[in-house]
């Protein structure tokens, strides 16, 4: 980056130049940074959200049966009991843990003949030597009670192209995103609602699942970035756009 400070220079096009690009970069930085303090808030607001229908009454699959519209409180506890569907097991790729890859395993757990839900129930490491194996679980074919609360679909990780594979078709257990509507449609069942499993983890599945609010420092950390970025810029532009032309420029300082 070079800069012209000869006589004229304050006013010139190249000034003037210099002088909108600095502004585009302080009011960028200073959005993203603003933009980051706005991800920790809605992390701590959601954490709060949680903490609060954490604290409410477990809900059993008597009373989800009984007051269906009970399945829409989203992360209140809930207690259920019924039959792994493990045929139709979906593994979520590309998701860490601890700096390792790994799977989200989601099975359907079969309440009634009228009820399902699909439950996130934990995640497994991915065979480093195939990326694409899938992983071998135990599948409990008896009458289970599960732990957990009511949660949001899983997280949606972007996809450059849409899905033309046999993958897109329901062929593969192995997916980078779910939608429920189509897995109604794939597998002929209703499903009412996610439940994100808080069973401790055991020798297969891991459940440490971690807050929200654990991640708002980190916002917090990369708003810090932002807005020194920004502050650099201004004094930046401040030094090289008006004062060296005004020290260096003899008419300027008249």
């Amino acid at each position: 980056m070079k800069f012209d400070f000869k006589p004229g220079f304050m006013g010139s096009l190249r000034w003037w130049t210099w002088l909108v690009l600095a502004l585009a970069g302080i009011l960028a930085t200073a959005s993203l940074g603003r933009w980051q303090i706005s991800r920790a808030e809605q992390k701590l607001a959601l954490q709060q959200a949680i903490d609060e229908q954490m604290a409410a009454e477990v809900l059993t699959e008597t009373d989800l049966t009984t007051e269906p519209a009970l399945w829409g409180e989203m992360h209140r506890r809930v207690s259920l009991q019924g039959f792994w569907m493990h045929r139709h097991t979906l593994f979520l790729g590309q998701r860490m843990h601890q700096g390792r890859p790994g799977f989200w395993v989601l099975t359907p757990l079969l309440i009634n003949e009228k009820t399902v839900v699909l439950v996130q129930r934990g995640w497994v490491a991915r065979d480093r030597q195939d990326i694409q194996a899938i992983p071998t679980l135990t599948e409990d074919l008896q009458l289970v009670r599960i732990q957990g609360r009511l949660a949001p679909p899983p997280s949606r990780w972007m996809e450059l192209q849409q899905e033309t594979t046999p993958q897109a078709a329901g062929a593969s257990r192995i997916r980078h995103n779910i939608d429920i509507t189509e897995l109604r449609q794939q597998w002929g069942v209703s499903v009412v609602a996610v439940v994100l499993q808080t069973d401790p983890s055991d020798a297969e599945l891991i459940r440490d699942w971690p807050a929200p609010a654990s991640t708002a420092q980190t916002n917090w950390g990369y708003a810090f970035q932002w807005f020194a970025m920004s502050l650099a810029l201004l004094l930046f532009s401040l030094w090289t756009l008006f004062i060296r032309p005004l020290r260096h420029d003899p008419k300027q300082t008249r």
